[in-house]
């Protein structure tokens, strides 16, 4: 029996490993929305959030820490069982029935969160209600962060001093160069070679401690890595501009220089991509030729030889992606196609040129007619016009003549 409990065990242990931990267990933080928070107590909520997300993120890509769901689970089982006593004095004690036979759990349960509720509160009390810290322990606290910042990055003190002192020095050659400036006073020869040499000097002793904290600092390491690539790439390119040059005169003095050729088995030039080939018509007559010195050598050796080069120079040609056209049954066959196809195509020509005269006499043929139309129309305006003018009033018709007139 406990052979077989502790086998089923096993089994379910098994089965709980294949579930990961953080789809096993759910988050131990109750959710909030921020969004329904004050502007203050929204941004400690972004701030623990991030801070917390850091730290998961930390332990789980840890290969220390990372634990499986079965081993996270012995750990809360564990957790519980090594609660304090008083807990579990307090838990009997609402397990025990009442005086009435009820339990009294309801009651303890109420009062015990009660006093949780209240302890939370009197922390948050205690954290709002502390002091703001003096203006002595921050500087303590920044010269700590400044401290555990220069030992994570190796810095040592000395090159640390050395930049306050190059820093300081600067600001006194800045302040003396200003004040001069403003003077605008000439100084004699001597004094401006003397004041001249102390600049130069300030400026040797601050490439020397520059220097030294470069040596000191991998920055430093870095930045003369990156000047001394600096320095040699003009030089390669250089170099490589005199070998282009050497290579462009040696071309110019090789006067023997040829494009690639590929020559056949035969000795034959393969001619360029997109050579026309020969109507097919002169085909037919080459492969009619073929045939027959084929026919007339039959059964001979000479006979033989040469339809196996014309077979094995057709084969190379097919090989090469050629078309091969020394059938003349194809070719008669393809030169009918395409006299019929001509003939087609002849025939539709005709027609549409035959289309294009009629619809240009129809169309000329209407102008004429319009035309016509217009002057008939113009003419019948101006008559109706005129004799519009000679009519008068009492009168009908057109005037024959005077009344007094003599007659002819």
């Amino acid at each position: 029996m406990a052979v077989d409990v502790a086998e089923q065990a096993k089994f379910f242990d098994h089965l709980v490993e294949l579930v990961p931990a953080k789809y096993y267990y759910d988050d131990e933080f109750a959710k909030v929305n921020p969004r329904f928070l004050a502007k203050a107590a929204r941004d400690a909520f972004k701030a623990e959030a991030k801070t917390k997300a850091k730290e998961a993120k930390r332990e789980r890509l840890d290969p220390d820490k990372a634990a499986t769901t079965l081993e996270l689970q012995r750990r809360k089982s564990q957790g519980s069982n090594q609660k304090p006593a008083a807990e579990g004095g307090a838990a009997a004690d609402d397990a025990a029935p009442s005086t009435s036979g009820r339990k009294a759990g309801g009651a303890a349960a109420a009062a015990s969160g009660a006093a949780a509720g209240a302890q939370a509160a009197s922390g948050l009390q205690l954290q709002l209600s502390g002091g703001s810290m003096s203006r002595q322990e921050l500087l303590e606290r920044l010269h700590k962060k400044v401290e555990e910042a220069r030992q994570k990055r190796k810095a040592s003190a000395e090159a640390a001093t050395q930049a306050k002192e190059w820093r300081q020095n600067a600001l006194k050659t800045n302040a003396a160069a200003k004040a001069k400036q403003q003077q605008g006073g000439k100084r004699k020869a001597g004094e401006e070679d003397d004041g001249e040499q102390e600049p130069k000097q300030q400026q040797q002793q601050q490439q020397k401690q520059k220097q030294q904290r470069q040596q000191q600092g991998g920055k430093g390491q870095q930045q003369q890595q990156q000047q001394q690539q600096q320095q040699q790439q003009p030089a390669a390119k250089k170099a490589k501009r005199e070998e282009r040059a050497e290579a462009d005169g040696a071309g110019a003095e090789d006067n023997d220089f040829k494009f690639a050729r590929i020559e056949l088995p035969e000795g034959g030039r393969k001619g360029p991509a997109g050579a026309k080939r020969p109507p097919k018509a002169v085909l037919l007559k080459k492969a009619e030729q073929q045939r027959a010195e084929l026919e007339a050598l039959a059964g001979t050796e000479e006979g033989k030889a040469k339809a196996q080069q014309a077979a094995f120079k057709a084969a190379l040609a097919r090989a090469a992606g050629e078309k091969v056209l020394d059938d003349p049954k194809l070719l008669r066959r393809t030169l009918k196609r395409e006299a019929k196809k001509r003939e087609k195509s002849g025939k539709a020509w005709q027609e549409r040129r035959d289309q294009q005269q009629e619809a240009v006499q129809a169309r000329q043929a209407k102008r004429t007619d319009n035309l016509a139309a217009r002057r008939q129309t113009k003419a019948d305006n101006k008559k109706a016009k005129r004799e519009k003018k000679l009519l008068r009033p009492g009168f009908e018709g057109r005037k024959e003549g005077f009344v007094n007139a003599a007659p002819k």
